[in-house]
């Protein structure tokens, strides 16, 4: 629910704003309210938190109920035809998901994408934060909950994502002394990813595993002074070694302001070593 909005408010709202987002959800409402295998709509993200713009594209969850696993791509896939006419789709499964749950990616004619999350309804606990219930057959929807992942991270966790960017960053450096410079950014990128995560649990900024995109979605809406001084253009070896540098010291300021935000030391041996071998 939007800043105290009641969801027809809500809804109001976006249809008054983003009338092309207002009508595909109107369309898959219509689908999910006459077929009984699917139970709740939801909406999150920019637009469920009263945010995006018209490049936005519909982050949603749909609840199902007596669909198989064996048939839910096939389920996935006629509900996104149902909804609109795609230029594309793909149904699939990220890393690590049960076979219980999917993704449809679908892009339409009028432009808009749908990120569509297929899931067992009766696994629904309630309606996480910056979400908009658009049906809501049995009631899942109508307890506030706090989802996990918006949470501060663990010490495992932290310290996880302490070790990976001083692992890309050693990397980095080996592609940067082979100059072999593609690869170099490519693992630069990934220690980048992880220092954003540690600067965002350093800041309290809750989905710190989003990094970037919670940093910019969150007050303080702070990002790194130093930020842009750890992109780099794999065209020149100084200024690649520079960005690997500029991306430690994010790494490093950041670990410890996530260790003074978690009450523990998530730093990692391997910090003065990857440091020493880059000067």
């Amino acid at each position: 629910m939007i800043c105290g909005m009641t969801e027809a408010d809500a809804l109001a709202f976006l249809r008054s704003r983003l009338p092309r987002h207002a009508s595909l959800l109107d369309s898959m409402s219509d689908v999910v309210t006459r077929d009984d295998r699917w139970r709740f709509l939801e909406v999150g993200c920019s637009l469920g938190a009263g945010g995006g713009d018209e490049l936005s594209d519909i982050d949603a969850g749909l609840g199902y109920d007596g669909i198989s696993p064996s048939e839910l791509f096939t389920a996935a896939r006629a509900f996104a035809v149902q909804i609109d006419i795609p230029v594309d789709l793909v149904v699939h499964r990220m890393d690590g998901w049960p076979d219980d749950v999917c993704r449809v990616a679908a892009e339409y004619t009028d432009g808009l994408q749908l990120d569509l999350v297929l899931m067992p309804a009766d696994g629904r606990p309630g309606l996480p934060d910056r979400s908009i219930s658009i049906v809501d057959k049995d009631q899942r929807l109508a307890v506030a909950i706090t989802p996990p992942a918006r949470l501060p991270p663990s010490i495992d966790v932290a310290r996880e994502w302490v070790v990976l960017g001083w692992w890309a960053i050693a990397t980095a450096d080996k592609y940067v002394r082979r100059n072999s410079l593609f690869e170099a950014v490519h693992a630069i990128d990934e220690a980048r990813t992880q220092a954003l995560r540690l600067w965002a649990t350093g800041r309290g900024v809750p989905y710190a595993a989003f990094g970037l995109t919670s940093l910019l979605d969150f007050p303080p809406f702070e990002l790194p002074q130093e930020l842009i001084a750890t992109y780099a253009v794999p065209d020149d070896v100084d200024n690649v070694a520079a960005a690997n540098r500029a991306t430690a010291n994010l790494l490093a300021a950041a670990s410890t302001s996530a260790s003074a935000a978690l009450g523990a030391d998530v730093a990692s041996p391997l910090a003065p070593m990857v440091q020493g071998r880059l000067a």
